[in-house]
């Protein structure tokens, strides 16, 4: 898989850019499960990001041993801006998303995990930089 790139949508200080920005988050964490790279999410996610404490160590944990995931799409249903500001001049989101199936699989291909995948409900808190937002909170 390709690095998502960030689109320019999601440069703007923008309800469109934010929940373009949204988007592209979660794209990058099938990215990590598809690769293994768990970088690019870190990048423009803060320590308050509860989900990525698991990501940032399961994911990269499997690949080092040779193994690798498989599946494990998610996809936003949808994503909800409130009209106010949080506090810090954050924006939020409420979503509705969903995972697909994910297969942890070792280095000789054998299945040793499956989730049949699930929906899922978050928030996240983001700021913009100037250059695009950054993921403050994510629960």
């Amino acid at each position: 898989m390709v690095l998502p790139e960030l689109p320019e949508m999601a440069r703007q200080e923008t309800k469109e850019g934010f929940l373009a920005f949204i988007d592209h988050w979660y794209d990058l964490v099938t990215y990590g499960y598809e690769t293994g790279d768990v970088e690019p999410i870190r990048a423009i996610s803060g320590p308050d990001c509860i989900p990525c404490a698991n990501f940032y160590e399961g994911i990269p944990l499997a690949y080092a041993n040779g193994g690798w995931w498989e599946g494990g799409n998610v996809e936003v249903d949808n994503a909800q801006v409130p009209p106010d500001l949080v506090p810090g001049d954050r924006w939020i989101a409420y979503i509705s998303a969903r995972q697909r199936v994910i297969v942890l699989r070792d280095s000789t291909g054998t299945s040793r995990n499956v989730d049949a995948g699930r929906g899922f409900n978050q928030y996240i808190e983001a700021s913009f930089t100037g250059d695009g937002w950054y993921a403050d909170v994510v629960r």
